[in-house]
């Protein structure tokens, strides 16, 4: 099983402006074209100022926009994988927290799902899957059917000309120091 990203994926820096175009190619035929990604890195005015490619999984390059500009490599995929699901090492153990107690509850962590599947047990995790969408399914039903918005606690969401954008309410780390010292 895996995951083919494609598309086009627009990302602004709200503080300057700036925003880099990137577009995943769609896996082809035998595979072609697959993992592939190149963009652009634009001033607030839509000037290129650097061209990005390469493929996400293997690495990624930059080149500066200006003429005889060489290709620079921002990263390269690391150590081989380790486990069975194709994991490096630096994400082996990554559940393995010191302290549970200072995630909070809503922390991706903490899911049955996840923590299943890390354990191996795979039945499981797929049960606590299905159970977690149906509740997430659920909720979206009861709000539609109050005429709620959902409203998330830490981003809010704006259009632009791009499209709608998720902007952050900068509120997460005092709301996780209220919640892990018992006030929220």
């Amino acid at each position: 099983m895996w995951i083919d990203h494609f598309g086009t994926v627009t990302i602004v820096n709200a503080t300057n402006g700036q925003k880099g175009v990137l577009t995943f190619s769609k896996c082809g035929w035998l595979g072609a074209g697959r993992f592939e990604v190149s963009g652009e890195v634009q001033d607030r005015e839509g000037s290129v100022l650097y061209k990005v490619n390469g493929k996400w999984n293997e690495f990624f390059n930059v080149t500066r926009n200006t003429e005889g500009a060489q290709p620079q490599n921002l990263w390269t995929k690391g150590e081989v994988p380790v486990d069975k699901w194709n994991h490096p090492a630096f994400v082996t153990g990554l559940n393995a927290f010191e302290k549970e107690s200072d995630l909070l509850p809503t922390d991706s962590r903490l899911r049955t799902d996840r923590l299943n599947l890390e354990r191996d047990n795979l039945d499981l995790a797929g049960k606590e899957k299905v159970r977690l969408e149906e509740v997430q399914r659920a909720a979206r039903k009861e709000r539609e059917g109050a005429g709620d918005d959902w409203d998330p606690k830490f981003f809010s969401k704006s259009k632009s000309a791009e499209g709608p954008r998720w902007i952050s309410k900068n509120n997460y780390w005092e709301h996780k120091k209220q919640v892990l010292a018992g006030n929220a």
